[in-house]
């Protein structure tokens, strides 16, 4: 995601058929919600905070040290 797509990708992944994946850029996992509630404020004036916690299940960060990566989440 890197604008008001996503919005979009929230109302669909809302619909309630299983399976969705996005990358977005954000420091950390738990920085990537209010990235997405950013990303929407670019189209809407209140993001929907409700869908967006209904929508998302997990967020898996993958945090760069140097030239080494792991997973957080």
């Amino acid at each position: 995601m890197r604008g008001g797509e996503a919005l979009d990708l929230i109302k669909v992944w809302g619909t309630g058929h299983p399976g969705g994946i996005a990358t977005i850029h954000a420091g950390s996992a738990l920085g990537a919600l209010p990235r997405v509630e950013q990303l929407i404020l670019e189209v809407a004036v209140n993001p929907p905070r409700a869908l967006i916690a209904e929508a998302v299940n997990v967020v898996i960060h993958i945090a760069g040290r140097g030239r080494k990566r792991r997973v957080e989440s």
